[in-house]
């Protein structure tokens, strides 16, 4: 592992980023390996601190400012490229995937263990995508699941299962992915993820078909 990896923390509660650090700091394999650099309670100073700070890694909150980081999460990267970003208190798969998708190295959700965290961190800095057993359990299932839906004749589904991310975008799928990005405040990248699986799930090859086939199965009424 290597030595002196430089850590800033984001999060907007100080007493999680307190016991966080101490926790840290306190761990027999990474207390000679991390050095805590500052705390951030907001992504603008998390920001400013990119700027002031050699830093590799950041453990940020995935709800920091209330919201969803996703889709700011990359003018991190813009400031400091290389940075390895470990997303913090993920509350569905679909956080994790989208965290990914805009830049993550790994997610962890809110019951991960300081054990779950060391693993993620000693992935990160390797390069290599970091998440729970927990979460990698729930990626896998998922991809089992679509690999069977693979392999299912043609026709309409009967239930597709749409998630409630997914139900909002396909309301707005008369609109361009970038126009869907710019009013969901979502990574271009992202909407054209959640496009893509619509698609799937619906069994069609275009938006225009998966409109006709959302509203023949009702999945657009009160929209």
């Amino acid at each position: 592992m290597v030595s002196s990896i430089r850590v800033v923390l984001a999060s907007r509660h100080r007493v999680f980023c307190e016991t966080l650090t101490t926790s840290l700091t306190e761990d027999p394999r990474l207390r000679s390996a991390i050095e805590i650099v500052a705390r951030a309670a907001d992504l603008d100073e998390a920001l400013g601190l990119l700027e002031r700070h050699e830093v590799d890694l950041v453990l940020l909150d995935a709800l920091l400012d209330r919201a969803p980081v996703y889709p700011r999460m990359r003018r991190l990267r813009d400031v400091r490229p290389g940075l390895g970003v470990l997303l913090l208190g993920i509350e569905s798969e679909e956080g994790v995937v989208d965290g990914l998708e805009a830049g993550a190295l790994g997610a962890l959700p809110r019951n991960a263990t300081l054990a779950d965290l060391r693993r993620s961190i000693e992935a990160a800095v390797a390069g290599d995508v970091a998440c729970s057993q927990e979460v990698q359990q729930g990626l896998r299932e998922r991809l089992v699941v679509y690999a069977r839906r693979d392999r299912e004749p043609p026709g309409e589904p009967e239930d597709p299962q749409l998630t409630p991310r997914e139900l909002e975008i396909l309301r707005h799928l008369h609109l361009s992915n970038q126009e869907i990005g710019d009013r969901l405040f979502i990574a271009l990248a992202t909407v054209k993820v959640h496009v893509h699986r619509i698609l799937k799930k619906l069994r069609v090859k275009n938006r225009r078909a998966a409109i006709r086939t959302s509203r023949a199965m009702g999945l657009l009424d009160g929209s």
